[in-house]
């Protein structure tokens, strides 16, 4: 994690782009996630809020249809599912902004708020990865076992983990799940 003082830089610099443009949603979300990287969760949690409204619409919502069966094929990623304005180098992606909502909310102790926050990142993002490993690690720390397994699997299932080390925790997240619902 950065030091505070470099923490305070950025989010002055993300400051400075909101007094340019009070409308520019990337900025707030920024500002957003210096804030809460500073452990100021509830100024942090209106920036992020504010950012979804600029934008109402999730013009990076994948168009391929949602999976409909379990069958491992149906979950594979393909070039549908990155989000156009991501490829075309917009850095401003609403899966970002609810990542992070749904992370500010689970450390506010607002658990069922991040849980809705990830269902929807699951709806409107049905192959990524890390909203299904996200949504399954807070169905398990509820001990929601049979919700956090299919959680785990779909996960496994897309398999587009940032590193080993996420993959690892998924398997983990199956085990636990499997140990306490024989």
């Amino acid at each position: 994690m950065k030091d505070i003082a470099t923490l305070k830089c950025w989010l002055q610099m993300h400051e400075q782009a909101i007094e340019k443009n009070p409308n520019d949603a990337r900025a707030w979300f920024k500002r957003g996630v210096m804030l809460g990287r500073l452990d100021r969760l509830e100024e942090a949690l209106e920036c992020i809020n504010h950012s979804l409204e600029l934008v109402p619409k999730t013009p990076d919502v994948p168009t391929r249809p949602a999976p409909t069966s379990e069958d491992d094929e149906e979950w594979k990623p393909d070039e549908n599912d990155d989000p156009l304005s991501y490829r075309e180098g917009n850095r401003y992606r609403t899966l970002d902004v609810l990542h992070e909502k749904a992370h500010i909310l689970d450390r506010m102790g607002l658990k069922e708020e991040s849980l809705e926050c990830y269902r929807l990142i699951t709806d409107l993002y049905p192959r990524y990865t890390d909203a299904w490993h996200s949504l399954g690690c807070r169905l398990l720390s509820q001990e929601r076992f049979k919700d956090a397994l299919i959680c785990f699997e779909r996960a496994m299932k897309i398999h587009q983990f940032d590193d080993l080390l996420e993959e690892y925790y998924c398997k983990q997240g199956i085990e636990e799940c499997k140990k306490y619902l024989k």
